[in-house]
């Protein structure tokens, strides 16, 4: 039971973490889609294939394309570390339960002299 309360600990924990990684990539997506928009206005352009160009090759939407990558990377993996957790999780609470109860029952058969 020590190491099961550990675990919905760490899943918690995680969980956390996970919930920030979420914000800080809404947060990044938000900056780059606001950095590319501005450097779409930047150019006054008349096509907006060669007005996209600019923008695209802009080093601030690179960078801002980069850190929302990396952020959404994160999130992925925290989302796949929590996953992982809740699924031992719930193999580890199904183990406990089925062992307690057939514990339960021969500990019974033992008492009233069946088996």
């Amino acid at each position: 039971m020590e190491l099961f309360g550990e675990l919905v600990a760490w899943s918690a924990f995680v969980n956390t973490l996970l919930n920030e990684r979420i914000s800080d990539a809404e947060q990044a997506e938000e900056d780059y889609e606001q950095t590319f928009s501005t450097a779409l206005t930047d150019h006054h352009i008349e096509s907006v294939t060669v007005a996209k160009a600019y923008a695209t090759a802009s080093p601030a939407v690179a960078e801002a394309k980069e850190k929302f990558q990396m952020l959404d990377a994160e999130r992925r993996a925290f989302r796949a570390y929590y996953e992982n957790l809740k699924e031992d999780q719930f193999y580890l609470s199904r183990e406990l339960t089925r062992r307690g109860h057939g514990a339960a029952f021969d500990r019974r058969d033992d008492r009233w002299g069946k088996g």
